[in-house]
């Protein structure tokens, strides 16, 4: 068995811009947290709960939001929160990878962003979908995964782009149950 040695290389450019972006944030903790992946089914609810609790129990952190242009409504219901630093749409995937390897903590599904920072030793929250700890996860650097274990069909390890061969939970629930998966 040979560990993976994966690795993003910013150029000395976007070193330089992720540090001054860093800098001019002022975050503590300054948290990157992608909005969603490549997949429908990459997207975690409760998303506003977490970052309202975290904003309450950290009053001095920062979370910058990121993801494609349809996460821009994701993040919508944060536009007049100066904590919130909204660049959905905005970044780069580059920009997104340099500024990921120098911020506080990642938090995200399992997507390109989380995947290109996996053997930083930036703390990771990652959220499964698809994938296991055992076969995404298990060797990577400083990470946490959070996955249901109500959800009868994890992991499928499927890519889904329809709602064909994915079960939709209608109540907007994650998990089937009557109880959301944060009680």
């Amino acid at each position: 068995y040979k560990r993976p040695e994966v690795k993003f290389y910013a150029t000395q450019e976007e070193k330089n811009w992720a540090i001054e972006q860093r800098i001019e944030m002022k975050g503590k903790p300054l948290i990157l947290w992608v909005l969603s992946g490549s997949s429908f089914h990459k997207v975690w609810p409760h998303i506003d709960q977490i970052i309202a609790r975290m904003l309450l129990v950290y009053p001095e952190c920062k979370i910058v939001t990121i993801g494609d242009e349809k996460s821009k409504l994701l993040d919508e219901p944060w536009k007049n929160e100066p904590r919130v630093i909204r660049k959905a749409g905005e970044w780069s995937i580059r920009q997104t990878l340099a500024f990921a390897q120098i911020c506080d903590m990642v938090i995200g599904p399992e997507t390109g962003v989380l995947s290109g920072v996996m053997m930083e030793e930036v703390p990771k929250i990652i959220f499964l979908s698809h994938s296991s700890h055992e076969n995404l996860t298990r060797d990577w650097n400083n990470t946490f995964a959070l996955f249901s274990t109500k959800t009868k069909c994890y992991p499928c390890h499927k890519m889904h782009y329809s709602w064909d061969h994915c079960w939709e939970n209608k109540d907007k629930k994650a998990d089937g149950t009557d109880e959301y998966w944060a009680e």
